[in-house]
């Protein structure tokens, strides 16, 4: 078992995109969960979670006419989350230019370089980053608040080192 969670543990592409299929390992089920959402992203659609517990993770496409679904589950240690089965594809689906999965977090995530390196920078540019990048719309509110969120924790890194002087 530990050999086959270790050839097939998941890794994005080369070029930065992400692939699924069916057998991928992931180390955890925050993972799956951040994986799964940035295909969304990067596909172009939006997640309907079917089942979303500790144990199990079911996803399908909010499109109702879209058959794409997937479901992953954990391995017998309770811990690690394995594909077991993606079915159908998002030929019927037409890229979402605004896409709820693109919420401030994975904003913050996505961004959080270019932030912390221009703290003052204007969220016009990042919401144009976020279209020419990923093709996604997102409001000012929530490039606000991944902003707010990343110069937050950069503060709060400095004050925590700071205070081991």
């Amino acid at each position: 078992m530990t050999r086959y969670c270790i050839r097939n543990e998941w890794t994005p592409n080369p070029d930065v995109s992400i692939s699924l299929k069916t057998g991928q390992v992931f180390t955890k089920a925050t993972e799956v969960k951040d994986v799964i959402r940035r295909f969304a992203i990067q596909e172009g659609f939006q997640l309907n979670k079917l089942k979303n517990d500790k144990s199990r993770y079911t996803v399908t496409c909010l499109n109702e006419d879209c058959d794409w679904r997937l479901h992953a589950s954990t391995l017998t240690d309770g811990v690690t989350f394995l594909i077991r089965s993606i079915t159908g594809n998002h030929s019927l689906c037409q890229r979402q230019p605004v896409n709820r999965e693109a919420n401030s977090k994975w904003i913050a995530a996505a961004f959080g370089a270019m932030i912390l390196s221009n703290p003052s920078i204007d969220a016009i540019v990042i919401k144009n980053e976020l279209r020419n990048k990923f093709g996604v719309q997102a409001s000012s509110q929530s490039i606000y608040r991944a902003k707010k969120w990343v110069l937050k924790n950069l503060r709060a890194d400095h004050i925590e080192a700071y205070t081991m002087i």
